[in-house]
């Protein structure tokens, strides 16, 4: 659940200019398949959305049991929207896919039920976007401190993998690093066999870790090795540094497995 102050006076020339965005979905029918997005969004003065840059990843598990992991750099076509004053969007004709902009217009956030196709199968999936309006130049972020919370999901061999950060934070150091600090994660793992579901904790401490900003807000935090493989993230900075939300992957160390998922950071006042 996701929730923000409304507000009582926005128009759609208060939303003009690009966005960062970040996307998880699930889609069900012959292949189940996870799939989560990068990209950056421009929305215009005739209420259209625009992609100018995408990195999607996406996990499949086909009717028989195989897995595989395909990685699109495709453009999708321009979306329009519409938008009361109260913040509600509608995007697209067919009014599945809706969400809100925050008080302030720095975030556009929208969940819908959206038809796929995949190699000519129907699906069906749900899926939640937050695109955040990014800044002109590089975010000062030393002395920062963020919230995290995220969801994370997978296929394996074994069985569908879900997992959830619990805590804590993450914060921006003078020497110019990043430190995600007592993070705990719960995971759990339902076996396509059939028997119990398997629940682990596994609390992470990931000290002084080096990362990228760019002017657009483009943060990445690469390479870092955990015990179950190699764990990215990649995301945005909000042009008036309230939120970060990144994509986050973990390529497992022993196959060819890999996690992906959405990391909402709120900045700690």
């Amino acid at each position: 659940i996701l929730a923000s102050k409304k507000t009582t006076q926005v128009s759609a020339g208060d939303l003009l200019g690009d966005y960062g965005f970040i996307s998880i979905e699930s889609n069900l029918g012959e292949t189940l398949k996870f799939l989560s997005v990068v990209g950056e969004k421009a929305i215009s003065d005739d209420m259209q959305i625009t992609e100018s840059r995408s990195n999607q990843i996406s996990i499949l598990r086909s009717a028989e049991g195989h897995i595989s992991v395909v990685e699109d750099v495709s453009l999708h076509d321009a979306t329009g929207f519409s938008l009361d004053s109260m913040g509600s969007v509608v995007i697209g004709t067919d009014n599945k896919v809706r969400g809100f902009v925050n008080q302030n217009t720095s975030a556009l956030i929208y969940f819908g039920q959206t038809p796929a196709y995949h190699l000519g199968d129907p699906e069906k999936g749900s899926g939640l976007s937050i695109a955040l309006q990014l800044p002109s130049s590089v975010p000062n972020l030393t002395g920062q401190t963020y919230h995290l919370l995220s969801m994370t999901t997978g296929l394996s061999d074994q069985g569908l993998q879900l997992g959830a950060m619990t805590s804590r934070e993450m914060h921006f150091n003078p020497d110019n690093t990043v430190s995600p600090n007592d993070i705990v994660v719960q995971k759990s793992l339902l076996p396509f066999a059939g028997g119990d579901v398997n629940l682990a904790t596994i609390p992470s401490n990931y000290p002084n870790l080096s990362f990228v900003l760019e002017e657009n807000g483009l943060l990445k935090i690469t390479s870092i090795e955990t015990g179950e493989g190699i764990l990215e993230f990649e995301g945005y900075v909000s042009a008036n540094g309230e939120m970060i939300v990144m994509r986050s992957k973990l390529t497992a160390s022993v196959s060819n497995n890999i996690e992906i998922g959405m990391v909402v950071g709120i900045a700690k006042k």
